[in-house]
């Protein structure tokens, strides 16, 4: 008769510890979903700030603004280096990709000797 009486309890508990975190979680669930919309509000918002901020006309006059203070100067092709003159990092193995012809540079790993 105990025993019975025993489990009863024990599986009541575990249910009330259950619904209380399904509510946590849905609680959770709630605020989350208010915060990702509230960034999305704000990311949209910069985005629109940032193509006001890059509008041509805008660049255009700040160029003429700054020119002779930042020492402007076109970007042409001899402007350019090719990728073999670029020092690389000496804590990483260097390869030149084969399909797209780009320097790659990947970190050294140390293997342990076993």
């Amino acid at each position: 008769m105990l025993f019975p009486l025993l489990l009863v309890l024990c599986l009541a508990l575990w249910a009330y510890q259950e619904n209380n975190l399904t509510k946590e979680a849905s609680e959770r669930s709630v605020e989350l979903k208010g915060r990702i919309e509230h960034n999305g509000v704000v990311l949209k918002y910069l985005q629109d700030e940032w193509a006001f901020l890059n509008r041509p006309d805008r660049l255009k006059e700040l160029v003429k603004i700054h020119y002779e203070k930042l020492n402007l100067s076109a970007v042409t092709h001899s402007k350019f280096r090719p990728a073999s003159s670029i020092p690389l990092r000496t804590d990483s193995v260097a390869r030149l990709d084969a399909d797209s012809g780009l320097l790659l540079a990947a970190p050294r790993i140390a293997l342990l000797e076993e």
